[in-house]
């Protein structure tokens, strides 16, 4: 865990496909060891690549398998399996969590094909509505 964050505090990258910043949220379901969902909580995704995302969650989240839920486009709702590959505790209480996909190369693509999609949707919304209020 330490040896990560030096890492990423170095710079040094250790995902294959680069990383987009973003902030949204996403369900995180913790899978136990049969298989079944445990705990969950909502938190936010703050980069994504297409193996994987840093999560910030305001709990800790117990186990090395999570489910991670996000809205899309059209209503829908996008999913992949991930597992846990680092935990970091931050000085404001939160709990950032690094997650590779355990899907296909194909599912964790289009997985961060759609996420990266809804999250600029999400984006343009937002500016939309700001600068309605403040016209």
């Amino acid at each position: 865990m330490i040896f990560n964050s030096i890492l990423r505090d170095r710079g040094m990258e250790r995902r294959s496909s680069p990383r987009q910043t973003i902030n949204y949220p996403v369900w995180v379901i913790c899978i136990d060891a049969k298989g079944d969902p445990d705990d969950q909580c909502l938190g936010y995704a703050l980069d994504i690549s297409e193996s994987g995302m840093l999560i910030e969650s305001p709990t800790v989240i117990r186990g090395q398998t999570i489910k991670i839920l996000a809205s899309a486009t059209d209503k829908k709702v996008i999913e992949i399996a991930g597992g846990i590959v680092y935990t970091d505790h931050s000085a404001a209480g939160k709990v950032k969590l690094g997650i590779r996909f355990i899907g296909s190369e194909r599912e964790n693509s289009l997985f961060s094909e759609k996420f990266i999609e809804a999250t600029r949707l999400w984006e343009a919304y937002r500016e939309q509505v700001v600068n309605t209020i403040f016209s």
